[in-house]
């Protein structure tokens, strides 16, 4: 069984309390999702998704609940915040920040119960706000692999140009393995498959972006892109036929930008960077800081860390194997900044990290350092062990 990293309880219910009558939110493949309250702090209300993973091997619960930890070092106000996660015997707990206006999905089906298309602006403004999320995702290397409507929550209750959206559940995000950028499992939901899921090829950030256009043509039409009786027909039409033109009360830049997310081929899709960057799409955006990168880096991360390229400059020393450490000036930026991170995964209190936690948790810090170097980096540390004393590796670190 594995160890319970982030909170010694016997029950759940000892932290978070269940809103009154125990109402669920949700149910699905993966667990349920309910309201809870703090045991200490009966004013707040959050989500938590309980997920049974005693039927996972040892390896695949310490991989899953590192990744969960690593989700909640993505601080972007158009992601959904993780508050907390609980391992409680052998149940997963995720406790995430409570959107007032549901989800996108409810408030699609309203305005197709309604007959009236949604204004170009209430299309366009929580579409911005997906694509500055999901470029922040893409560029810490995290694929979500299963957007959809249903798992982007709304806050607010008025008219969507005037809410902020947030992209949410996680739970079926993988990490990129090392810079492929790849992954091969099936998962998400069939109407915002990409062709390349469809034919069973190995996918990418491309296959998001297509999801994102499916969302987008979604919320323009009031339907998906592609409709059939049976999922093997969803997924010929996915893969053979043209999206019709979103409707013409739309701008063309508008019908323009859905046709280049949902081209066929992911080679000829356009990155969430050029998205971003796209003057039709940025003006639906909140002005960015004149001192700030628009639309990337974490908020927790300093800049003078976030900007190094450790594959590029020179290295005030080099790790076994020849693999560049940083430099001697960037070590105590750097070091502040694992620090700060691992303060959010709450381990503080043992003065201990999981190796693998560690592992994956150093390019999110430090964007650009490769699978090789981390290795080299632990090595050169002497963390050969399940744990990490984190105060002695910051202290080797700044050596």
């Amino acid at each position: 069984m594995v160890k319970d990293y982030s909170f010694q309880c016997q029950r759940f219910e000892d932290v978070y309390a269940r809103t009154p009558r125990k109402r669920l939110l949700g149910r699905g493949a993966f667990g349920s999702v309910f309201a809870v309250t703090p045991a200490d702090d009966p004013t707040r209300r959050y989500v938590a998704k309980e997920i049974q993973v005693g039927q996972l091997t040892r390896r695949q619960q310490e991989t899953a609940l590192a990744e969960v930890q690593l989700l909640r070092s993505l601080s972007h106000p158009h992601i959904i915040g993780c508050v907390d996660t609980l391992l409680v015997h052998s149940t997963l707990y995720i406790v995430m920040e409570y959107a007032t206006g549901g989800d996108l999905s409810q408030k699609i089906k309203a305005q197709r119960d309604v007959g009236e298309h949604l204004p170009e602006r209430s299309v366009m403004v929580p579409f911005a706000q997906l694509s500055a999320a999901l470029h922040f995702v893409h560029s810490r290397k995290i694929l979500h692999r299963d957007l959809k409507p249903a798992n982007v929550f709304v806050c607010g209750s008025g008219d969507l140009a005037s809410s902020t959206c947030k992209l949410g559940d996680f739970g079926l995000g993988k990490m990129f393995e090392g810079t492929t950028f790849e992954a091969m499992s099936m998962v998400g939901s069939p109407s915002y498959f990409s062709p390349e899921v469809c034919d069973g090829k190995p996918y990418g950030r491309k296959s998001d972006v297509w999801s994102l256009g499916a969302v987008l043509h979604e919320l323009a039409c009031l339907e998906v892109p592609f409709v059939a009786r049976t999922l093997l027909a969803v997924a010929m039409m996915i893969c053979k036929t043209e999206a019709k033109a979103l409707p013409s009360e739309y701008s063309q830049d508008m019908r323009d930008l859905a046709a280049r997310l949902l081209k066929k081929s992911a080679a000829e899709r356009p990155n969430m960077k050029v998205v971003c960057q796209d003057p039709y799409v940025n003006q639906f955006l909140p002005a960015q800081p004149e001192s700030s990168e628009p639309l990337a880096g974490s908020q927790s991360m300093p800049e003078t860390v976030s900007s190094v390229d450790p594959e590029s400059r020179e290295c005030s020393r080099d790790l076994p194997g020849g693999i560049p450490a940083p430099a001697k000036e960037d070590t105590r930026a750097f070091a502040d900044a694992i620090e700060a991170a691992i303060k959010q995964h709450d381990f503080g209190k043992q003065g201990m990290m999981p190796r693998e936690v560690l592992k994956q948790l150093l390019p999110l810090v430090l964007p650009g350092l490769s699978k090789d170097a981390v290795a080299g980096v632990l090595q050169a540390a002497n963390c050969e062990g399940e744990f990490v004393e984190i105060r002695t590796f910051l202290d080797w670190l700044c050596q």
